[in-house]
């Protein structure tokens, strides 16, 4: 099995949040995300203990979530981009401008920009 690589730099002047979910046989689930810069370097991550069955719900409350830890620093940004791994959450978006399929793996991109 051959694997793409679904990740690359953000833009100048730009940030990019990858967001995913993790849930056990036990419905105890993980959501969160790491925020990244344009040079690809760290700048924090985020992340909840969740009670739930659905791994698409969780997924989208990775993305939800992340409103509770954004910084006044990241609305400087050019762009703000989201990404994911979970094409049942991209798919009814209005919002995703990319969607990647690259052998057996699959991204979904949003881009927030123009701040107002």
């Amino acid at each position: 099995m051959e694997f793409g690589i679904c990740w690359h730099l953000p833009p100048l002047d730009s940030i990019k949040i990858n967001v995913d979910a993790s849930l056990l046989d036990s419905n105890i689930a993980s959501i969160g995300g790491i925020v990244r810069d344009h040079k690809g370097k760290f700048l924090f991550d985020f992340g909840k203990k969740k009670m739930h069955w659905d791994i698409n719900q969780l997924e989208m409350e990775s993305i939800f979530t992340l409103k509770e830890f954004l910084r006044d620093w990241m609305f400087e940004s050019k762009d703000i981009i989201i990404e994911g791994d979970n094409y049942n959450v991209a798919k009814p978006s209005r919002f995703y401008d990319e969607i990647n399929m690259q052998s057996s793996q699959f991204c979904f991109r949003v881009v927030i920009s123009q701040w107002l």
